[in-house]
């Protein structure tokens, strides 16, 4: 592992490029040599990879209007770029990424060919944990900004078991755990590991796909008996 400076061109530098990967490390620029990580088989990605393949292809059945609708969209949603900022997407990536939001919340095979008319108007205000009433179960309540929609779903995420409140890895580790549907504002997480920790996070998905941003929470499986 190498460390550096900034320079004057570049103020910040994140992502793999030549086989070395660029980050921070206690505050300091540094690079490392990539990693290749282990193939392993799940059947979540194949699954994510056959919809990608899907909708793109989807996106060239599309009328120019709608193509045209979701370029505006697009453009008038920019998405986090990880630096703090934000970029815009394509229309394209756009239709994707809403299509797979509501074909995977909605439980549904058909794509949403039309960009939204109307933003998302519903939030996540508060996500607490608390012991379930049985072994391994955690209690999850939640209060929205807004009046969800029995129509539109909440989706809870989980990642762990972990040994200690401390262990988390990355918030690419949450796995969907459930949707439930948009009126609620409860959930319990059932079959946990006794005394292990847990992550959740909920976010409101709209009918259409749009999404509000996630609340984490932290709690430990308890032992009841």
């Amino acid at each position: 592992m190498a460390r550096y400076n900034y320079g004057g061109i570049a103020g910040e530098i994140r992502g793999s490029v030549s086989g070395m990967t660029y980050g921070k490390w206690r505050g300091l620029g540094v690079v490392r040599k990539k990693s290749k990580p282990v193939r392993r088989l799940r059947t979540t990605q194949p699954a994510n990879r056959a919809r990608i393949g899907y909708l793109s292809r989807e996106w060239g059945y599309l009328t120019e209007a709608q193509r045209e609708a979701w370029r505006i969209w697009a453009a008038n949603h920019p998405q986090p770029d990880g630096f703090g900022g934000t970029f815009s997407m394509s229309g394209q990536n756009a239709f994707v990424q809403l299509s797979i939001r509501s074909m995977m919340s909605q439980a549904a095979i058909i794509p949403v060919d039309d960009a939204p008319v109307a933003d998302l108007n519903v939030g996540m205000a508060t996500l607490v944990a608390s012991d379930g009433v049985a072994d391994g179960q955690i209690k999850l309540d939640w209060t929205e900004l807004g009046t969800g929609d029995a129509g539109d779903k909440l989706e809870v995420g989980v990642a762990g078991p972990f040994t200690s409140p401390g262990v988390f890895d990355s918030a690419g580790h949450f796995a969907v755990l459930t949707y439930v549907a948009g009126n609620l504002n409860t959930y319990n997480a059932t079959g946990l590991m006794v005394e292990a920790w847990y992550w959740f996070r909920v976010r409101y998905v709209k009918s259409d796909g749009q999404a509000s941003a996630y609340l984490t929470v932290q709690w430990q499986a308890p032992d009841v008996a």
